[in-house]
């Protein structure tokens, strides 16, 4: 038994060895090279490579890179005399901290020391050349700096260096591959020893950052121009003024600040195409503290450089052009000094000064820019100087403008140039202009007096003077032939406008609101009345000329003192709305030819009391007599055969209707609110009737063939009676007791016949009936309103006496007593 256990203790103790015979003899020195030594001190865990000569090259394959032995390398010293790290040497140790390299050392592998994520210290003595993807991953590295004598770097060297703040290269590097900080996205500083050129430098080399803003510091030997090696739109670059470097940027187009001076200063070299240099740029100044700036005769052009502190800036004269939106966001910015060497004012450049309250305009300027003074309300005056052609799209919107003396000479005014300045009281359009923008003075309410518009302007834009309500007079220019869409619209003080003889188009709404134009002209070469061409005039008549051929709607819309219009034209139809809220017309002549009335064409015309409509009238749009208080008759055209939605809705005199025989619906609302129309026939011919709206107000009356009318009657409690005619005789249904108040006012039967049963006549239940209509009552006995028949020269048949006999002789009515046949 003690024999067999001892067996198997010496089995497993042999398969022990077989199977890890790392863990048992596991080197902890070697050879590394030809005339190299490795050392691990596991206690430490400092790899020491000692001796001279070149390392070997690994594929991660070196004896320190062993399971247990690369858990213990912390540190790594290469000593004196070793040339070179081989590939891969030191890769993926996962504990290494730090690193230090002799000064014997010319070259480092590729990948030498890929994937050390604990790596933080590297102390570099010498190395002429680093090989590809050579420190990528280094994941805890912040900072590396390397020695004189630095001449190559491979490709992605620093690939996912995520730690990666600072890196200082010697001027003797030379060659540099592509993508050298890819990923390193935390990079904030990168500076370059004196000799540096970047020549050797390839496309992209310091590329591949994602949102990074690296500060580059290039030494005055930087000249590679050639190629784009920089991230230009988010990096920045300090170099000394007036240094090789600084122009090499200027050539790249990319601006520089100069170490050298106190606060921050990015300005950039500008050059011409044959390669001169022409002048220096201030791009930006980023000291937020400064006030008060006045620059240097250096500069020579200013780009957008100013902090929003600013309140007051000084150019010098060697100043020549800005690049727009210079002051832009300068909201503090009060005074401004331009030297007059300056021709444009460009773009934005004083877009949103609000406190900007005094600016020189230079003596030679020639344009004036898009939005340059856009909201300036501070602004209140502004001399012009004679050289000026062009003042560019909301060059002085929302400003506080309370002049605009442009001089002769401008020739340009841009689209909304003035819109909105609300202060501005007087203009003077120049002469000279053979342009003038959309929407140039819209909105400037306080403008007065009055404006000629030269000879040089053949159309007046969209809403040109919108809104000018205090300007009392435009002289147009002969030879125009546009007047824009809305381009005096709302300008009511406007009492007066000769329309030229060339105007041959005249846009929508071009003349609305003008309450203070009582007359209007119409050229003979216009031809077309546009939507809301004379909507809110103060017109009283209107001849509409022959020369028309079409019109749009809502042409007179609105006008209040509107009372007659006649037309000349002869047009087929009139258009929705043309008429509507005309209050005072009272009188419409249409062209016989017209076939149609469009929608709420006369909507609102509440003095309008009748209208003779053209024989051949087909269609009557939706509402086209909506709220005409004043309407109390109305023949429906016998052409006509649907009665639209709220045709005659709110029209709350209307009496009387006459609808033929022809008419075949009627739909939604259409007599909604007609108070009084008592009564309405309706003929059998009526196939589709809207009845699910209250008709409370209104008796109908049908005869006994219409079985549609009385099934929908029936169906929604309407009121009605049968009849014969409604110009004949109404009998009222056998079982009524009573006529309500205002039953039958102001219908027109010939006859009407009261059961004996009825005991009640109410208010004005016969009021306004037509001459010599008859009134039967089959009954002797009823209680009579005492004005239950006023306004109407009628008689009556009594065949029974009784009371009501009694009390119509009392009432003087004539009165027949013969039996009723």
């Amino acid at each position: 038994m003690k024999t067999r256990l001892l067996t198997l203790a010496l089995l497993a103790a042999l398969l022990t060895l077989l199977i890890s015979p790392a863990s048992a003899a596991q080197p902890t020195s070697g050879s590394c090279g030809p005339n190299l030594h490795w050392n691990l001190d596991k206690a430490t865990g400092v790899l020491t490579i000692s001796g001279t000569g070149p390392m070997e090259d690994y594929g991660y394959s070196a004896v320190w890179y062993w399971t247990e032995n690369r858990s213990y390398v912390r540190t790594v010293v290469v000593e004196e005399g070793c040339t070179t790290i081989g590939k891969t040497a030191f890769a993926q140790l996962s504990n290494l901290t730090s690193v230090t390299l002799p000064s014997t050392l010319t070259d480092i592998g590729e990948e030498a020391f890929y994937g050390d994520k604990k790596l933080t210290s590297v102390t570099m003595a010498g190395a002429a050349s680093l090989g590809p993807y050579c420190f990528r991953n280094c994941t805890a590295l912040t900072e590396i700096v390397f020695p004189e004598g630095l001449q190559s770097i491979g490709h992605r060297c620093f690939m996912g260096c995520t730690a990666l703040n600072r890196v200082v290269f010697p001027g003797s590097l030379d060659t540099v591959d592509v993508y050298l900080f890819i990923d390193c996205n935390a990079l904030r500083t990168v500076e370059f020893g004196d000799g540096f050129t970047g020549e050797g430098c390839a496309a992209g080399a310091f590329m591949g950052r994602q949102h990074c803003r690296t500060e580059f510091h290039l030494p005055d030997s930087f000249c590679n121009a050639s190629v784009q090696i920089f991230d230009a739109s988010t990096d920045i670059f300090y170099a000394r003024t007036g240094s090789t470097a600084a122009l090499t940027l200027g050539r790249l187009g990319l601006a520089f600040s100069d170490p050298a001076e106190e606060h921050r200063i990015t300005k950039m070299y500008l050059f011409d195409e044959a390669g001169n240099r022409t002048g220096l740029r201030l791009v930006s100044i980023g000291d937020k503290t400064w006030t008060d700036i006045e620059l240097a005769d250096d500069y020579t052009e200013i780009g957008i450089a100013f902090p929003s502190t600013v309140t007051r800036v000084i150019l010098p004269d060697t100043v020549t052009s800005l690049t727009g939106r210079t002051f832009s966001g300068c909201t503090a910015l009060q005074e401004v000094h331009l030297p007059d060497s300056l021709t444009v004012i460009p773009a934005h450049t004083f877009y949103n000064c609000r406190a900007l309250t005094q600016v020189n305009i230079p003596s030679g300027l020639v344009e004036i820019g898009s939005y340059a003074f856009n909201n300036c309300t501070g602004i209140t005056e502004l001399t012009f100087p004679d050289t000026l052609r062009t003042v560019g799209s909301y060059a002085f919107a929302w400003s506080g403008l309370t002049a605009a003396p442009l001089p002769d000479g401008v020739t340009s005014i841009g689209a909304n140039c003035f819109e909105n300045c609300y202060s501005l009281t007087s203009a003077h359009i120049p002469a000279s202009l053979t342009s003038l923008g959309n929407y140039a003075f819209s909105g400037c309410g306080a403008l007065g007096g009055s404006l000629t518009i030269p000879a040089g302007i053949t159309a007046l834009g969209t809403s040109c003077f919108d809104g000018c309500r205090n300007l009392s007079g435009v002289t147009l220019p002969q030879g125009l032939t546009t007047i824009g869409d809305q381009a005096f619209s709302y300008c009511a003080g406007l009492t007066a406008l000769d329309i030229p003889a060339t105007v041959t188009a005249i846009g929508e709404y071009a003349l609305g609101g003008c309450t203070g134009l009582t007359e209007i002209t119409l050229p003979a070469g216009v031809t077309t009345l546009s939507t809301y061409a004379l909507s809110g005039t103060g017109i009283t008549a209107f001849t509409v000329p022959a020369t028309i051929t079409a019109m749009g709607g809502h042409v007179f819309e609105s006008c209040p003192s509107l009372a007659s219009v006649t037309f000349e034209a002869k047009l087929d139809t009139l258009p929705d709305c043309t008429f509507r809220d005309c209050a005072a017309l009272t009188e419409v002549n249409l062209p016989a030819g017209m076939t149609g009335i469009g929608a709420w064409a006369f909507d609102g015309c509440s003095a309008l009391r009748g209208i003779d409509l053209p024989s051949g009238v087909t269609a009557i749009g939706n509402g086209a007599f909506k709220d005409c208080d004043s309407l109390e008759t109305f023949l429906w055209p016998s052409a006509v055969t649907v009665m639209n939605s709220s045709v005659f809705y709110g029209c709350a005199n209307l009496r009387h209707i006459v609808i033929p025989e022809t008419v075949t619906a009627i739909r939604d609302n259409a007599f909604y609110n007609c108070i009084r129309l008592h009564s309405l026939y309706l003929p059998a011919s009526i196939t589709s009737l809207y009845a699910a709206f209250p008709y409370d107000n209104i008796t109908f009356f049908v005869d006994s063939g219409a079985d549609y009318l009385i099934g929908q009657f029936e169906a929604h409690n309407v009121r009605y009676f049968l009849t014969d005619t409604a110009e004949e005789l109404v009998v009222l249904p056998e079982g009524l007791t009573a006529v309500e108040p205002g039953a039958f006012e102001g219908t027109i039967a010939q006859e009407y016949r009261i059961p004996k049963g009825c005991t009640a006549i109410g208010s004005r239940a016969f009021a306004g009936l037509k001459s010599g209509t008859v009134i039967v009552f089959l009954g002797k006995d009823a209680e009579i309103a005492g004005d239950a028949f006023d306004g109407s020269d009628i008689f009556f048949v009594c065949p029974y006496g009784g009371t009501v006999l009694n009390w119509l002789r009392e009432k003087g009515y004539p009165v027949y007593v013969t039996w009723y046949n």
